[in-house]
């Protein structure tokens, strides 16, 4: 399945500093407080999570990704447990 890439500006309040970031979305959770989105970072070239609240810019791009089938939320939070 294809699926739009996206390009976000994200502040790290970590690093106090605000980045572009191009993006595939692959899912959002709840924490406590916040909405967090998993996605692939092109920048990172790895899977990343983007807090919802220090996304100050989301563009839609016209350039699409096939979609990871074997991604699961489930299996991803799995790897932090078994840490």
């Amino acid at each position: 399945m294809a699926v739009f890439n996206s390009k976000v500006n994200y502040f790290s309040i970590y690093k106090n500093e605000h980045t572009t970031r191009e993006i595939e979305p692959l899912a959002i959770y709840f924490t406590e407080s916040s909405w967090v989105l998993v996605a692939f970072c092109r920048l990172r070239n790895n899977l990343r999570e983007f807090r919802l609240d220090r996304i100050s810019t989301l563009f839609i791009t016209s350039e699409t990704f096939d979609y990871q089938q074997d991604f699961s939320l489930n299996d991803y939070f799995k790897k932090f447990i078994e840490v």
